[in-house]
């Protein structure tokens, strides 16, 4: 089984340890994620960051840290793009953000919707925004990373919606501290704002490694 460092051993020994903050092993691709999980390992990687997306994901993403205990780290989200879920369902999240703050890392994933047809609707996207202010406040209560949804950059949409990606950015500074971190999952420019933001706590897979060379050690937490 890996052995997850302590802080201090990952900033004097960054070679030994991978991290991979995003991944959805929750998700029908990964109907046994044993296997997933054991391959990961093999590779070196030493744990797993879990977002949730939704109520039911979240209790698998728990479930998981359970079964892996010092492998995956959960996170409680509320993904954007699920269409189908309503503010009584976000409601949920954060009373579960609340009950499970013990046992997670983070909250996300969360952000506003990029992809989808009603990802264009203007309420659609201001109860979106709405909705991101209250996961990035208790994120800061609960003193918690928050992963913020962005565009894959193979089908990054067009400047408008970069536009929109400020935006949620400007949501998630009206509640930090300085001290504040979050994750973007694969947006361009994702060193730029981490920078600004003060503190990254991880970017997508490993193969992203080079976005975060520039930030301090002591600015990443895991």
């Amino acid at each position: 089984m890996a052995v997850i460092r302590s802080r201090s051993y990952m900033r004097d020994h960054p070679q030994d340890h991978m991290i991979d903050s995003h991944v959805h092993l929750d998700a029908e691709q990964y109907p046994d994620p044993s296997g997933p999980i054991k391959r990961a390992l093999d590779a070196g990687v030493s744990a797993m960051v879990v977002p949730g997306v939704g109520p039911a994901s979240n209790r698998k993403v728990i479930d998981l840290a359970h079964r892996f205990p010092g492998i995956v780290f959960p996170a409680i989200g509320f993904h954007p793009e699920r269409f189908d879920l309503t503010d009584l369902d976000a409601d949920a999240v954060l009373d579960m953000i609340a009950r499970e703050r013990g046992s997670i890392c983070a909250v996300g994933e969360v952000g506003l919707p990029w992809y989808g047809e009603h990802a264009s609707d203007a309420n659609v996207e201001a109860a979106a925004k709405a909705r991101l202010a209250r996961f990035a406040r208790i994120a800061v209560e609960m003193d918690l990373a928050l992963i913020l949804h962005a565009p894959h950059r193979a089908n990054a949409p067009g400047q408008s919606d970069a536009g929109r990606n400020r935006r949620a950015v400007a949501v998630r500074r009206t509640v930090r501290r300085p001290d504040d971190g979050a994750c973007f999952y694969q947006g361009d420019g994702c060193q730029h704002r981490a920078s600004q933001m003060h503190d990254h706590r991880g970017n997508r897979h490993l193969d992203n490694r080079k976005r975060t060379r520039n930030i301090p050690i002591e600015r990443l937490g895991f």
